[in-house]
């Protein structure tokens, strides 16, 4: 328990000062997630971590739980700074708060393609800063319902393929 009656427990408020990276990450993500509002101060200040994946989880954390903008450009300017593995939570972030309005480009696997990646979405966000609702993140996405199996067989010309709804028909073609 990271949290109780709206206050963070001790030992876990002193991990956000601990020399391991990781106890830093998992004691702010901790206290966002638990809504103890008197440490947002100090987990703020965590914004400028010199490690670059503990800003990254401080600042998904502030801006998916505690619904706070100033996390954006810190999950925009690590684009350039990490590699896509480790990238791909912020990336989807900014995706659903852009909707439809997305910079056309991706991390790509090179410094110079997350670099320009970087650059689109800092301009996007100086563009849109007033007009982005952080409560679109906790809008449920709308998936299809369907279930795609591929199945490859090496004894035959060409891959099969099957895509099924829940409690309805299924579909499956050959090539």
């Amino acid at each position: 328990m990271a949290v109780r009656n709206g206050k963070g427990e001790e030992a876990v408020i002193k991990s956000l000062t601990d020399p391991l990276p990781l106890k830093r990450m998992a004691a702010a993500e901790a206290l966002v997630r638990g809504q103890a509002k008197d440490q947002y101060p100090t987990i703020r200040k965590m914004l400028a971590d010199p490690e670059p994946p503990v800003r990254l989880r401080v600042a998904l954390a502030l801006a998916s739980s505690a619904k706070e903008k100033e996390a954006l450009p810190v999950l925009v300017e690590l684009m350039a700074v990490l590699n896509p593995d480790q990238l791909w939570p912020a990336e989807e972030l900014l995706l659903r708060l852009a909707g439809t309005d997305v910079p056309a480009v991706s991390l790509g696997d090179s410094p110079e393609t997350r670099k320009k990646c970087r650059d689109a979405w800092s301009a996007w966000l100086t563009k849109n800063n007033d007009k982005i609702d952080l409560a679109k993140l906790d809008q449920v996405q709308s998936l299809l319902g369907f279930t795609l199996v591929v199945q490859h067989n090496l004894n035959r010309i060409g891959p099969a393929a099957c895509a099924c709804r829940r409690r309805a028909r299924c579909w499956s073609w050959t090539p």
